[in-house]
């Protein structure tokens, strides 16, 4: 568990406060409340995270802004590691095929192209029914 969410839990001890009470005062579902304790950041989007955070600290008697201060440095922090830290922390994603930005741009001038006659016919029609109107 790292040093940020430690001591939120820490925090919460020491004020006596339940993670049942921190739950029915900020409607946040235990289960989460669980994976902040441990300091599994990644359960929910970042913006929730951070408002979760917030409430839980009202909750068991921390400053708000001070909290968050700390969680900004905490996130710096873990940002900042070495590689080869990271490497460790995080599974590597699946191999995904790249695509070279000329490659994108080509298979849209080949989507125009092949679209071309289409249009050109959408637009001769248009001007015959314009005429035919007059």
């Amino acid at each position: 568990m790292n040093s940020f969410f430690a001591d939120l839990k820490h925090a919460r001890e020491a004020s006596g406060i339940s993670l049942a009470e921190i739950s029915d005062a900020t409607l946040i579902s235990m289960k989460l409340l669980e994976a902040l304790e441990n300091g599994n950041d990644t359960v929910v989007p970042q913006a929730y995270l951070r408002a979760f955070i917030r409430e839980y600290a009202a909750v068991v008697g921390l400053d708000r802004d001070e909290t968050m201060k700390k969680y900004d440095a905490w996130q710096k922090g873990k940002e900042a590691l070495p590689q080869t830290a990271k490497a460790k922390q995080e599974p590597k994603p699946a191999a995904q095929p790249e695509i070279s930005p000329g490659a994108a741009k080509e298979t849209g001038i080949d989507k125009l192209r092949q679209l071309m006659p289409t249009l050109f016919k959408i637009g001769i029609a248009v001007v015959v029914l314009i005429l035919i109107d007059i």
